[in-house]
């Protein structure tokens, strides 16, 4: 094929590619190339496309491996057959930034009122997220709070009621803990 033939060939593909010159012009420019003709012209376009493209590393996701991109939700059901007043239950976690939320409906807890609160002991303090208390009969409380833990930290849900308490087959607590890669800390501009 003459050098002049294969321009107006290479010139049809791009009329085509683009929708200029319809189904016609793409078939008749597809008859008139060989499959060499159409790797040599398709190489050529990558090589000249490939000046755009940057790899830094195909095994790493913004920096982070493809397993920093899974879903590792923690969670916990918790069942109380036995009535007390005052229940801990610790959370084994391990170092990293979390949203820990949780539900529990505190069956027995009677009038007097019902609460949790998510306890995170770092050294010798004590430090209290997503606390919630309700004073009437229906006992059901949830919170959610953030917690940065390191290693050999505690962090556990604590519930009490006025009166002791348990949970119901179909309504375990439930404490989620969902990690976090990033977090950014804001203040609130009191007005």
């Amino acid at each position: 094929m003459s050098s002049r033939a294969r321009t107006a060939v290479v010139a049809a593909l791009a009329l085509a590619t683009f929708g200029l010159a319809g189904p016609a012009g793409l078939a008749h420019a597809a008859a008139s190339l060989t499959k060499s003709e159409v790797k040599s012209i398709a190489k050529g376009v990558v090589k000249k496309q490939a000046k755009k493209i940057t790899v830094k590393n195909a095994t790493q996701l913004g920096g982070h491996p493809p397993a920093a991109y899974q879903d590792n939700v923690i969670v916990w059901t918790i069942s109380v057959d036995s009535g007390l007043v005052l229940r801990r239950f610790p959370l084994s976690l391990p170092a990293g930034s979390y949203l820990i939320s949780y539900s529990a409906y505190m069956f027995g807890a009677g009038a007097g009122g019902a609460g949790c609160y998510l306890q995170h002991t770092e050294g010798n303090s004590n430090r209290y997220v997503g606390s919630d208390y309700i004073n009437y009969d229906t006992n059901a409380v949830s919170g959610s709070g953030y917690v940065n833990v390191t290693q050999g930290e505690l962090v556990e849900l604590t519930c009490s009621a006025s009166a002791p308490w348990t949970t119901t087959v179909n309504e375990p607590i439930q404490v989620v803990a969902t990690p976090l890669d990033t977090v950014t800390a804001q203040t609130v501009a009191i007005p």
